[in-house]
């Protein structure tokens, strides 16, 4: 064999195994739907907010890389249905998706809670205490069925509000006593929409009005959807183990995913 081909056949080997060893290295991409529900996930926050971080790093720890597209929320579940991406977050549980989706593990329990004033005095155990209270509630909102039935009996002092911000607004002026919100949006509300230590005059309650839980949802249509959820469920489980999880939470309710403007 001459010198010439020897060497040709050498680069070809040579280039056949850097070739295989990228091929290799390079990490699967998981491609999921986004939507706007802030301080949860969001385009404006860093990070795309705290879940897609959660998102990114369970999957990450497992090999993998995401790269979320945002849409308005309907075309996000329907696209990852119609197996145009991998899949979805951040969704609650509902039996007709299971046809078209695979459910992981939960990634956050959305609780919504009773905000009030540090300095005010406000406890419950049942339905019955909450009529010594006045409640300021923002239109639109289903807060749960028995809380809404009472509501419309007029059982419940309330004024209502266009926005969260306005509910919070009627308590800072003693207006009402206590505004429900989602926990996480409602500190991220404090954090964000007022002055810097407002939202150190606030709490919640421990005892939550409902809770519903959200999850990651890989489309059936997508090829390796088990093995990414398999993936998905053992990075969660390692960052809930860790307390990276808590601690994300954590920082988001004290506004650090809040883009720096």
């Amino acid at each position: 064999m001459n010198t010439c081909l020897w060497r040709f056949l050498l680069l070809g080997w040579a280039l056949s195994l850097m070739s295989f060893a990228h091929a290799a290295d390079a990490k699967r991409v998981v491609r999921l739907t986004n939507g706007e529900w802030p301080p949860y996930v969001s385009q404006e926050l860093k990070y795309d907010g705290v879940v897609s971080l959660i998102v990114k790093e369970a999957f990450a720890s497992e090999g993998y890389e995401v790269k979320f597209t945002f849409l308005p929320w309907k075309r996000a579940l329907q696209s990852a249905q119609d197996g145009e991406w991998d899949g979805s977050i951040l969704w609650a549980y509902r039996e007709e998706r299971t046809q078209y989706f695979i459910y992981s593990d939960p990634i956050s329990s959305t609780q919504y809670v009773f905000f009030h004033l540090r300095n005010a005095e406000f406890d419950w155990k049942d339905f019955s205490d909450l009529k010594k209270y006045r409640f300021g509630l923002t239109l639109g909102y289903n807060y749960n069925d028995k809380f809404m039935d009472m509501v419309r009996n007029e059982e419940i002092a309330h004024d209502y509000a266009s926005d969260i911000v306005s509910s919070f607004k009627m308590m800072f002026k003693h207006r009402v006593d206590v505004v429900p919100e989602d926990v996480e949006v409602g500190y991220f509300i404090l954090s964000s929409e007022f002055a810097p230590g407002v939202d150190r005059m606030v709490t919640s309650h421990l005892k939550p009005l409902s809770e519903e839980k959200h999850y990651l949802l890989m489309s059936r249509r997508t090829p390796d959807a088990n093995e990414l959820i398999e993936a998905f469920n053992r990075g969660l489980k390692k960052m809930r183990a860790s307390g990276r999880l808590e601690s994300l939470f954590e920082k988001s309710r004290m506004g650090d995913f809040i883009q720096k403007k």
